[in-house]
C-alpha cells in the first residue's frame, strides 16, 4: 500500500509539473532558490558558533 500511494504521490506532482509551465515553474524555482539562499546565509553564522563552542569545551575538557 506504501508504495502505490507513493506512486500516486509521484504522478501527481508530475503532473502538476507538467500543467504549470513557463512562467508559474519558473516563479517557484525561484522562490526555492531564494529560500535556499536564506537558510545558508542563516546557518552559516550558527554552524560557526557552534564550533567556537565545540573548540571552548575540548579546551576546557582537555585541562581537566
Amino acid at each position: 500500500m506504501t508504495a502505490w500511494t507513493a506512486r500516486t504521490a509521484l504522478n501527481n506532482i508530475v503532473g502538476y509539473l507538467k500543467n504549470n509551465k513557463g512562467q508559474g515553474l519558473t516563479e517557484y524555482v525561484l522562490i526555492i532558490t531564494f529560500i535556499a539562499l536564506v537558510v545558508i546565509a542563516g546557518l552559516t553564522p550558527v554552524g560557526t558558533a557552534v564550533s567556537a563552542k565545540f573548540t571552548e569545551m575540548v579546551s576546557i575538557l582537555s585541562g581537566i
